[in-house]
C-alpha cells in the first residue's frame, strides 16, 4: 500500500501545536492541571508532599551552585546527577569517543597559549579553555575518569596563574580590554570555571570567578563602560555573560551578580542595543531580532532562562517561548538544527546546502531546549532536544574519530576537521549533555527522557533508591524494557515519554493490563513499586514519507522514528550523482532493514527503499530507471568523505 507523503511544513507544526495550544496556560499558571496530573490517580498528596521535599534536595545536590543561594522555586523537572547514569547501546561508542578521543587528549598548551602568550593569535582564541572546561566536567563526572579529572586541574591551575590582579582572565593585551570579542571570552572562562567547581568544589576555581565577576561589574553599568558597545553583533556577544553571572550569584549569593544581571537585561533595551525581548514580543520573528545572528541570540536566551530559575520571574519565559516557537515551526531543518550562513533567514528558507546549522548553534539551540524542558516540564522539548541529538548533533561529530564539522548540510559533504575552532570546542559540549536529561525528577515522578540501553541509580530519598535497568535497541526500534528496582517498597509515578512522532504506544507492568499512551505526553504508571517490577513499552515506529515544501518542494525524505535517513553516494554506486536519484511514493511503505549496501558490504543500520535515478538516454531524453536506495542514519552519512543527502527526488 503506497503510503501518503507527510508535508514538511505540516510535521513540524505538529509537532509542536499540541503543545504550544495549552504551554503557556501551564506555564504562566500552576494551577492548571496538566494531562499528566489528571492521568495519575487519586491518594498521590503524600507522595507529592515527599517528592517536593527531595526534589528541594536535589536541587541543591544535583547542582551545587544553587547550595549557596537556592532559587524561590525548583524546575517542573530536576535532572538527576549525570554521575547516576550509564548509558549504552547507540549512544555509548560516541560518548566515549568524545570523552577518550577528543576532551583527553586535547593538547594543553593550545588551550591555554593565548592566556600565557598574550595577546592570543585569535580575537575569541579565549573562549576554547571554557568550552573545553564546561564540557570535560560533565563529562567525568559523568565518567569517574581519573585521568581527565587530572587534565582538567592542571588546565585550571595554569588558567589560574595567568589572572591578573584585578581579576581580569582574557587574552587581551590591557590597551585593548574590552574590545571585540573580550567579554565573550570572560563568558566561557566563567562557564569553564564554574563547571569545574560545580563538579569538584574546588574553592579557588570559584575564587577566580568571583575576581571575573567582581571586575565586569566594576566594569561595565549606568554611568560606567557600555556593555553593548563592548562586544559582537548588536552587543549580543558581550551581554551572552548572562548566564554564567546568574550562575555566579547562585553559587555566591551576592546581590551585585544580580543587580548586573538585571543592568545586561535592560541594556538590551538601549538605543544601541538588540532589544531581545521587545523586538521577540513584536515581531514573534529571531530573523527580526538584533542581526538575526543564531548562536548569539540563543546564547542570550539561555541566559535569560537562568534568570528567570533564579528570580522566580517567569514571565521572562514569553519571549523565549516565542523564540523556541519560531525557530521550531519556520527555521528548523527536520534534522533538528537550524541557521544558515550563522543567521537565521527568512520564513521557511531552508537550503540543503553551503553553510547548513553551524555546531556552535546546533549546541546552544540543544542547550535552550533543556532549559526549557527543565523549567515548564513539557515533553515537546525533549522531543526537540531528541531529534538535535539523533540526527544534527550526532551527525556533526564524526562516527569513529574525535572530529566535528564546523556546518553540517544535508546535502553534500561533510568536512571534519580536529583544528581548534568554535565550533569544533562547541560540539563536545553537546556530546557531554546527552546523559544529562535521561532521567528527572519531578514533584510526582521519575520522568524517563531518553531511550537508551543503559542502568540508572535514582535516590528518591536517603533511605531509598531506584535502580532502572533499560534495554531497547532504540532509536532502530521502539521495544524498551525497564526493570525498576527499588531499595524498598516506594511508591510513585514513573512517567515515559511517549515521542511526538510515535503514533501508538502501549506499555504493561509485569505483563499486566496494558496502558496506551498519547503522543507527545508522559505515560504516567503511579503504583506501588517493589524490587523484579518490570515495566515494557512499545512504541510504534513507522517510516514516514515528508514531502518537501518551500526550499524543499519536489523533494522527498524520509524519517523513522527519531532517526532522518539519509542516502549516502559510498553505499550507492548505482545512484551517481545522488543529486539525480529519487525517492517513489511508496518508499517509506515499503522500506526494509538490509544487511549489505549497494556495494555488497554488510553494514548495519541499512535501509533500503525503491527509487530510482535519472539517467539521460540515446535521444536526450532523461528517463527515471527504477533503482533500490540504500539508506543510513544521517548522523552517519558522509563519514567517508563522499557526497550525500538526506532529500532525494520525488517522481514527477
Amino acid at each position: 500500500m503506497t503510503s501518503r507523503p507527510t508535508q514538511e511544513s505540516t510535521l513540524l507544526e505538529g509537532e509542536t501545536s499540541r503543545a504550544m495550544n495549552s504551554l503557556s496556560e501551564r506555564v504562566f499558571h500552576r494551577k492548571t492541571k496538566s494531562p499528566e496530573e489528571i492521568q495519575i490517580k487519586t491518594g498521590l498528596s503524600n507522595f507529592i508532599i515527599t517528592q517536593l521535599a527531595l526534589l528541594a534536595a536535589l536541587w541543591a545536590g544535583c547542582f551545587p551552585l544553587r547550595k549557596a543561594f537556592a532559587a524561590p522555586e525548583p524546575d517542573r523537572q530536576v535532572p538527576f546527577k549525570v554521575s547516576s547514569v550509564r548509558l549504552a547501546g547507540f549512544l555509548q561508542p560516541r560518548i566515549i569517543a568524545n570523552a577518550r578521543s577528543r576532551l583527553l587528549a586535547m593538547d594543553e598548551g593550545a588551550l591555554l597559549a593565548g592566556f600565557e602568550h598574550r595577546p592570543g593569535t585569535q580575537a575569541w582564541i579565549g573562549e576554547h579553555v571554557g568550552k573545553w572546561l564546561h564540557a570535560a566536567s560533565i563529562t567525568w563526572a559523568y565518567t569517574g575518569d581519573p585521568s581527565l579529572r587530572a587534565k582538567m586541574d592542571r588546565v585550571v591551575n595554569r588558567l589560574l596563574r595567568t589572572q591578573k590582579p584585578d581579576g581580569y582572565l582574557g587574552t587581551y593585551l590591557d590597551k585593548d580590554r574590552w574590545t571585540s570579542w573580550d567579554v565573550w571570552v570572560h563568558k566561557y572562562v566563567l562557564l569553564g570555571l564554574l563547571s569545574y567547581y560545580e563538579r569538584t568544589g574546588e574553592p579557588r576555581a570559584l575564587d577566580a570567578a568571583r575576581k571575573i565577576g567582581d571586575l565586569l561589574t566594576n566594569t561595565f553599568g549606568p554611568g560606567k563602560r557600555d556593555i553593548i558597545a563592548s562586544g559582537e553583533h548588536v552587543g549580543m556577544a558581550a551581554t551572552s555573560v548572562l548566564e554564567p553571572i546568574v550562575l555566579l550569584y547562585r553559587a555566591t549569593g551576592d546581590s551585585r551578580y544580580l543587580e548586573f544581571a538585571n543592568y545586561i537585561v535592560s541594556s538590551w533595551d538601549q538605543p544601541n542595543g538588540p532589544k531581545i525581548i521587545q523586538s521577540l514580543l513584536s515581531t514573534h520573528s529571531v530573523a527580526q531580532t538584533a542581526n538575526a545572528k543564531a548562536y548569539e541570540l540563543m546564547s542570550n536566551l539561555v541566559g535569560l532562562c537562568e534568570l528567570v530559575r533564579t528570580t522566580g520571574n517567569r514571565s521572562l519565559l514569553k519571549p523565549v517561548l516565542i523564540a523556541w516557537d519560531d525557530i521550531v515551526r519556520r527555521r528548523m531543518y527536520i534534522t533538528g538544527g537550524t541557521s544558515l550562513n550563522e543567521y537565521f533567514q527568512k520564513d521557511y528558507y531552508l537550503p540543503n546546502e553551503g553553510n547548513v546549522s553551524e555546531t556552535c548553534a546546533t549546541v546552544t539551540w540543544l542547550q535552550l531546549n533543556l532549559q526549557l524542558l527543565y523549567l515548564t516540564g513539557e515533553p515537546i522539548f525533549a522531543d526537540v532536544a531528541e531529534k538535535i541529538i539523533y540526527n544534527h548533533l550526532l551527525a556533526a561529530q564524526h562516527p569513529y574519530s574525535a572530529t566535528f564539522c564546523y556546518f553540517t548540510p544535508l546535502s553534500g559533504y561533510k568536512r571534519y576537521t580536529s583544528e581548534m575552532n568554535c565550533c569544533v570546542s562547541s560540539g563536545p559540549r553537546g556530546i557531554a549533555l546527552i546523559p544529562t536529561f535521561a532521567y528527572t525528577l519531578t514533584s510526582k515522578s521519575i520522568c524517563v527522557n531518553l531511550y537508551n540501553t543503559g542502568i540508572a541509580s535514582l535516590p528518591l530519598s536517603p533511605k531509598v533508591t531506584v535502580v532502572i535497568h533499560q534495554r531497547t535497541l532504540y532509536p532502530l526500534d521502539g521495544g524498551v524494557e525497564l526493570n525498576i528496582d527499588p531499595s524498598h517498597p516506594v511508591r510513585f509515578a514513573l512517567s515515559l515519554r511517549i515521542p511526538s512522532w510515535c503514533p501508538k504506544a502501549v506499555a504493561s507492568v509485569n505483563k499486566g493490563k496494558p496502558i496506551a499512551g498519547k503522543p507527545g505526553t508522559y505515560l504516567s504508571i503511579y503504583r506501588q513499586w517493589r524490587q523484579g517490577d518490570r515495566v515494557t513499552l512499545r512504541m510504534e515506529m513507522p517510516a514516514v514519507l515528508i514531502k518537501g515544501t518551500h526550499t524543499n518542494q519536489g523533494l522527498f525524505a524520509i524519517r523513522r522514528g527519531p532517526l532522518v535517513l539519509c542516502a549516502d553516494e559510498a553505499l550507492n554506486p548505482k545512484l551517481r550523482p545522488i543529486t539525480m536519484a529519487g525517492l517513489n511514493a511508496n518508499a517509506a511503505s515499503e522500506l526494509k532493514p538490509a544487511r549489505r549496501t549497494g556495494t555488497g558490504a554488510i553494514r548495519e543500520r541499512v535501509f533500503a527503499a525503491p527509487g530510482f535515478m535519472l539517467e539521460r538516454q540515446n535521444g536526450g531524453a532523461v528517463k527515471p530507471i527504477p533503482r533500490t536506495v540504500f539508506l543510513i542514519p544521517f548522523a552517519e552519512a558522509g563519514a567517508t568523505g563522499g557526497r550525500y543527502s538526506v532529500w532525494l527526488r520525488a517522481p514527477s
